[in-house]
């Protein structure tokens, strides 16, 4: 369980991103809140067959008057999974938002080592591109290189459930202020902190 962001406001489009890690979780069905819209992403649930797992998942919802940053929202998955929980928000998204979602990119990742997402072409412009990036592990952290184009989306917040060591294990970033010309953007990538199976993708949202 989680709260809607800090800054929620009717007609913000507000963005839900789940990771599981643990035996199982590659394969796991995850279940977006009530009342929000899933996201269709191919390819999110990664097993190199080292034994390490982990899937990310999201979905969106146009906030109304009944979403405050009290509200609370609840991923269910269907076994016992280590998670973490990410919820954003954005102004100026349209009201069907999704332009393009990117195929996800599996590593078996090193201490380290690179989690990339590979291009997507947008096809409207103005785009808001969002890169979502996780990685497992204890202790994980995700993180940007030195010189990314990506920033970190302000004002986000970052729920965990099970070990504290892991509830900053799913970075969601944008590409500042809008991705501009329709057309193709990346590959992007992050650095996880810890050895462990990675997952990287982008996707973009139509502007109003």
């Amino acid at each position: 369980m989680s709260n809607e962001p800090n800054l929620t406001q009717t007609g913000l489009f507000l963005l839900t991103v789940a990771a599981i890690q643990g035996t199982g979780a590659s394969t796991a069905t995850m279940t977006a809140p009530t009342g929000w819209t899933p996201i269709s992403i191919s390819g999110a649930g990664c097993n190199s067959g080292t034994g390490s797992e982990v899937q990310l998942a999201a979905a969106y919802r146009i906030a109304t008057s009944i979403d405050t940053p009290s509200t609370t929202l609840t991923w269910n998955f269907s076994g016992s999974f280590q998670a973490s929980v990410v919820n954003t928000l954005f102004s100026g998204v349209n009201a069907t938002p999704v332009d393009v979602v990117g195929s996800a990119n599996c590593v078996d990742g090193v201490a380290g080592g690179t989690i990339g997402a590979t291009p997507i072409t947008t096809t409207v412009s103005n785009d808001v591109i969002v890169g979502l990036f996780g990685a497992a592990g204890a202790k994980q952290a995700v993180s940007l290189p030195g010189g990314s184009e990506l920033n970190p989306i302000v004002g986000q917040d970052n729920f965990g459930s099970g070990p504290a060591d892991f509830n900053s294990f799913v970075l969601t970033v944008n590409v500042p202020p809008n991705s501009g010309a329709a057309g193709s953007y990346g590959p992007f990538s992050a650095i996880q902190a810890v050895a462990g199976e990675s997952v990287g993708l982008l996707m973009s949202f139509r502007p109003h």
